[in-house]
């Protein structure tokens, strides 16, 4: 028969260890959420500004592969467009596949390396995996313009 002061799961030093070990393992799992919420981009949530679209358009958001990526001439350029970034995501997205215009208003961030850092067109390439933010239109002849993309480690 075991003595009351024996009883392991009573004795002040291990009642004591276990409060530290749950609260340590609570402390690790809400830094675990909220460095995930944190995270934007690269299928870790929204990116962009979170700004409102312009009415009648909507804040869309594609993950995928980059297929083209072309730099604007002429009347393009003059119109303030730098390039264009054709991506194609998973099937099973809302938006499988874009095509968007890269302004120079459009904020390309680079996070191969781990950290942030600004890019340029240059920086996107074929193959590549990104998270792009755009403004889409209802107008079939208006193409959309991207907000900001991410290029994926």
């Amino acid at each position: 028969m075991m003595h009351a002061s024996r009883d392991p799961l009573k004795m002040p030093s291990l009642q004591h260890r276990g409060i530290s070990a749950r609260l340590a393992v609570a402390a690790a799992f809400i830094f675990v959420l909220v460095a995930l919420s944190a995270a934007p981009g690269c299928g870790g949530g929204s990116t962009g500004d979170g700004g409102a679209a312009r009415p009648g358009n909507t804040r869309e958001s594609i993950y995928g592969e980059v297929v083209e990526v072309t730099e604007a001439s002429g009347e393009d350029r003059k119109a303030g467009i730098v390039g264009w970034v054709g991506i194609e995501g998973a099937r099973s997205q809302a938006v499988e596949e874009a095509f968007v215009a890269i302004t120079g208003r459009t904020s390309i961030i680079d996070r191969r390396s781990g950290q942030d850092v600004r890019a340029s067109l240059g920086a996107v390439a074929l193959m590549q995996t990104v998270q792009v933010t755009f403004e889409a239109t209802a107008d079939p002849t208006y193409r959309e313009s991207a907000a900001e993309i991410v290029i994926c480690p």
